[in-house]
């Protein structure tokens, strides 16, 4: 993208004081956005000193100056974004990783390089426990960083806490310390929140590879945005066609009902107002969800802003460990579930059984924010910010358990539901659990949250039934429940079979047979029948 916004030392009258905060934080296991992207070519080797960054990994291989590609808009609101840039502070916080200096410099390398940031306005905060940085600071960026020393391991919620305290502007952007800006990531945000003060405003993130270091670009018609399983983890979807339609045009903002959380933006005072981060929660995990659910339940809205683009190393690993090896994850999710999700928390606690009588601690001054803020209550955030999310026991005639007089129940058998798979059959748990929960949705789907089963149209020889992406459209996900206990793939005319498999086992698509056993099937639950 084209960067118009050539603000000078001489234009500093369009900007107050601005300020950037560096937080201490770690690369993230969250997952990939799948957008179409392409590597960027140079991999330079750093300039940085060995005796300034000791104990490096290959990260420090990367050139702090690097080129990475640019995305040029077919359209562009230049003159909008340069009547909207007056007068924004900001601060920006990303963090300073263990073990990957290199990664921290090029991205506070890059953000400096900013045109908006050669004016006196803007600056960094370094909130950091290691004296790692302090040479590189002294002798590069003497003018634009002020090192704020912890005393002991915040984690990733109370470090940038601390840093949004110290900082004094208008505008707080946080970043992870594993990022690299793109030309022109800065003005969009700010322009934005001049038109809404009320919002959080996140920028698309592009994917920086863990091991090569290249940076891959995302495409101009499509990318994600956030939304949340009910485990209680983020995730991408596809911007839904309603607001498609909405937004007008492909550089607009486009409404998120989540945030992957280490990339986004606010108006400070705004930040405070809606409550900032949980200060209970510890380390990492969960207040991004926490954080998204009440934005939109009390007022504000959370928004992907096209025109910005920030690149963000993802690991399939988390390269630290968790205080007490607490899973903080987990115990930072049931504070938001408490707090934000009303009775929809029951499905998280299917999935997070576990977590059900763990300590989480006091979230009675969170339930107090709440009232305060007059916030909608989760149901409204269901209905009205993220109306594709399948509720897996009210957008349904059938649920629970599904299971043969063979004590056998349909189990996705802990696969990857990530990726297609056969769907499975394992004795039935006493109870209900997660593995075990089905439905046969109102739109006739036999599904999970996010998978449906399928099977092929033409054959009517038997076959393993491959659980997929829900499609909503019918056809090879069509099924239908009947009183005689069939369930039938309404386009081939077959019904779902256990036939001779055992507990472990895949089930099967067969021929319908009234006097089949290891035809009939129950759920847990009915609410009507369909024939």
């Amino acid at each position: 993208m084209k960067n118009n916004y050539n603000v000078t030392q001489n234009d500093s009258s369009y900007i107050e004081s601005q300020e950037i905060i560096v937080v201490k934080s770690k690369p993230t296991t969250e997952p990939k956005n799948q957008m179409e992207m392409e590597p960027a070519a140079d991999q330079q080797k750093s300039p940085i000193k060995a005796d300034e960054m000791p104990q490096l990994n290959h990260q420090k291989f990367i050139n702090v100056n690097r080129n990475i590609p640019v995305l040029e808009p077919r359209t562009t609101e230049e003159e909008l974004l340069d009547a909207e840039i007056e007068a924004m502070n900001k601060k920006i916080v990303p963090g300073l990783g263990e073990g990957g200096e290199g990664v921290t410099l090029t991205g506070a390398e890059k953000i400096l390089a900013d045109s908006l940031m050669k004016t006196e306005a803007f600056n960094i905060i370094a909130i950091e426990m290691k004296k790692r940085l302090d040479r590189y600071v002294k002798r590069n960026w003497t003018d634009k960083v002020r090192i704020i020393r912890a005393p002991e391991r915040l984690g990733l919620i109370r470090a940038r806490l601390a840093g949004a305290k110290a900082a004094i502007g208008k505008v707080v952007v946080f970043l992870d310390s594993h990022c690299e800006v793109n030309l022109g990531w800065l003005e969009p945000l700010l322009a934005r929140i001049k038109q809404n003060r009320k919002v959080a405003l996140v920028p698309i993130i592009e994917v920086i590879d863990d091991a090569s270091m290249n940076y891959y670009q995302g495409g101009q018609d499509f990318f994600q945005i956030g939304s949340f399983t009910w485990s209680g983890h983020f995730t991408w979807i596809n911007v839904p066609q309603k607001e498609l339609d909405r937004r007008g045009t492909n550089i607009a903002p486009t409404r998120s009902p989540t945030m992957a959380g280490g990339l986004f933006a606010m108006e400070k005072d705004y930040f405070w107002e809606i409550g900032g981060y949980d200060e209970g929660m510890d380390v990492w995990g969960g207040e991004n969800l926490e954080m998204s659910f009440r934005v939109w339940m009390c007022g504000g809205s959370l928004e992907t802003i096209p025109c910005s683009r920030v690149g963000h190393i993802f690991r399939s690993f988390h390269p630290y460990t968790f205080p007490g090896n607490k899973d903080t994850h987990g115990i930072n999710t049931v504070r938001m579930a408490e707090v934000w999700m009303d009775d929809y928390k029951r499905l998280f606690y299917l999935y997070r059984p576990d977590l059900k009588t763990i300590d989480f601690g006091d979230v009675t001054p969170r339930k107090t924010l709440r009232q305060k803020l007059h916030c909608e209550d989760f149901r409204w955030y269901l209905k009205n910010i993220v109306p594709e999310k399948f509720i897996l026991d009210e957008d349904s005639f059938a649920h629970g358990r599904v299971r043969n007089g063979h004590d056998l129940c349909l189990d996705f058998l802990q696969l990857d539901e990530d990726n297609d798979y056969f769907l499975g059959i394992y004795t039935c748990h006493p109870s209900l659990e997660s593995s075990q929960f089905f439905a046969f949705s109102t739109k006739r789907e036999l599904r999970r949250e996010t998978g449906c089963a399928s099977a092929s149209l033409e054959t009517k020889e038997p076959e393993n039934v491959l659980m997929t992406s829900c499609s909503e459209a019918g056809g090879d996900q069509e099924w239908k429940v009947v009183q005689n206990g069939h369930i039938v793939h309404v386009a081939s005319k077959r019904c779902l079979d256990s036939m001779n498999s055992t507990t472990n086992q895949h089930v099967w698509l067969a021929p319908c047979n009234d006097a089949s056993s290891t035809q009939k099937w129950t759920f847990d639950v009915y609410k009507t029948y369909h024939k």
